[in-house]
């Protein structure tokens, strides 16, 4: 079957035009949702093209030339919440051009509300979960005029009604997973403002995350069981990534890169013994890191480490159920300043509880850290997760909230909790004094010049604070 994979724009608004090129500024990353699938479904005999709308010129044009030269029999979308209604936009759109043609949604919106992503818009199935797996069953299901209802993992409309089947396993052995079908994109087009190379993908080496912090949506993720790919299947990857692309630099995408340590320490040693030369870098949580094991990976390439150290409150940490404590993101800020790994701290404002001194308390911890860059980012009570049942239960914010956005009767991604203890306004206050405070003291200035090793490093340094501040 000729398939049609697409991945919506963030923004399709035309009066955005300009912010989009601010957002493309500060670098995209290849779609691997969709483009694990793609890998899939090509192992199992299907003709795939990809339509990756942001990394479009014009993704309109993009997209008719594909619906008009390839005529896929089944086109396939993968979003999120905050860009639903631009995916099922351009559902309408290929309902048109394709008559006939029937349409999929995946991705965390598809996993978190499978009816309402059908009856929103011009959907005919829903993937939930994993959908390496599902899509080949669900294509087989399709090509075969079988029913719907053996394909485990969906949601489908019939007579009607929506109609569902059980979820399905996670993918046990994630060594049996193809690679991203990387060819089906322009390569060149993926970058971060953040990376040492211009040559830059993303990987995924485990799925899966046994904590339950309240502000992270566990169904849209990958289940609370970690699985890992082999050491070898990962090298192999690189390799063919070094050999295919020239990719020099690997941003590891892992909730939890560092939760299985004697697994890091065989990654590091195959990447030794492998002899490719490559940077990269990885998220994972102050608790799980030590020195051992930020030396392993200092020596097999690793240059920065990615915290979400989100608070500098212990009271506030607890009600977000971190499970971490300040003691413990101060130690590993120190570790890592030891053996010379660059750090990226996360910090969340106005969290459940928060006060302004709370605040205080997390802009002075970001700047006693001293991580290389820091991100400040607004709490939102994202769909499916403790915090949102947290504020609805409280009354902050309607229990319909975000199946009002997808149905576009709220525009607002970003609500606020507790306007009466902490007024939004002053959470975006909050917000900005922490950016001025951290990125504009003079020893963060000096240390970035110091450490300047070329003029372009210093044209990406200034693009940096740009996109930042």
């Amino acid at each position: 079957m000729n398939v049609l994979l697409i991945h919506p724009p963030i923004l399709i608004d035309e009066v955005m035009k300009d912010f989009k090129k601010f957002e493309r500024m500060r670098g995209l990353y290849p779609p691997l949702g969709i483009l694990y699938i793609a890998a899939s479904l090509i192992e199992a005999g299907h003709a795939v093209r990809v339509v990756d709308c942001d990394a479009e010129d014009d993704w309109k044009q993009a997209l008719e030339k594909a619906c008009a030269g390839f005529r896929p029999v089944v086109a396939g979308f993968y979003a999120f919440t905050w860009n639903y209604r631009n995916a099922a936009a351009i559902a309408t759109m290929v309902k048109r051009m394709v008559p006939g043609i029937t349409t999929v949604i995946g991705g965390p919106n598809a996993t978190s509300f499978p009816s309402a992503s059908l009856e929103l818009g011009d959907f005919d199935v829903a993937v939930k979960g994993e959908g390496e797996i599902i899509a080949r069953e669900l294509l087989a299901a399709l090509a075969e005029g079988r029913p719907l209802g053996g394909v485990e993992g969906i949601s489908w409309k019939e007579g009607g009604a929506v109609r569902e089947t059980k979820n399905r396993d996670y993918i046990k052995d994630l060594d049996t997973v193809p690679f991203p079908a990387r060819h089906l994109v322009r390569m060149d087009r993926y970058s971060d403002i953040f990376a040492r190379e211009r040559k830059f993908t993303t990987m995924i080496a485990t799925r899966g995350c046994p904590f339950s912090c309240t502000f992270c949506n566990k169904i849209a993720k990958m289940g609370k069981i970690l699985r890992a790919r082999s050491p070898k299947n990962i090298v192999e990857e690189i390799r063919m990534l070094q050999g295919e692309y020239g990719v020099r630099e690997v941003m590891f995408f892992d909730d939890n890169f560092i939760l299985d340590k004697a697994w890091a320490h065989e990654l590091c040693r195959e990447i030794t013994r492998s002899g490719l030369k490559f940077l990269w870098e990885i998220r994972t949580r102050v608790d799980t890191v030590d020195e051992g094991v930020l030396r392993a990976i200092r020596g097999a390439g690793c240059y920065r480490i990615r915290f979400g150290f989100e608070s500098g409150d212990d009271a506030t940490l607890k009600n977000l159920k971190k499970g971490i404590t300040t003691a413990q993101s101060r130690e590993s800020a120190r570790l890592c300043h030891k053996v010379g790994l660059e750090m990226f701290g996360y910090f969340i404002l106005g969290a459940p509880g928060e006060t302004e001194e709370t605040m205080k308390k997390t802009i002075a911890l970001a700047i006693d850290l001293e991580p290389r860059f820091a991100l400040f980012s607004k709490f939102v009570p994202y769909p499916c997760t403790e915090a949102f049942d947290w504020a609805v239960a409280r009354g902050y914010i309607s229990s319909n909230y975000w199946l009002d956005l997808l149905a576009g009767r709220d525009l607002d991604s970003h609500p606020a909790t507790d306007q009466r203890q902490l007024p939004a306004k002053v959470v975006e206050e909050y917000l900005d004094l922490a950016n001025r405070r951290f990125y504009f003291r003079p020893r963060y200035i000096l240390t970035a010049l110091r450490t300047l090793k070329s003029p372009a490093q210093f044209w990406r340094y200034l693009r940096i604070a740009a996109s930042l501040v």
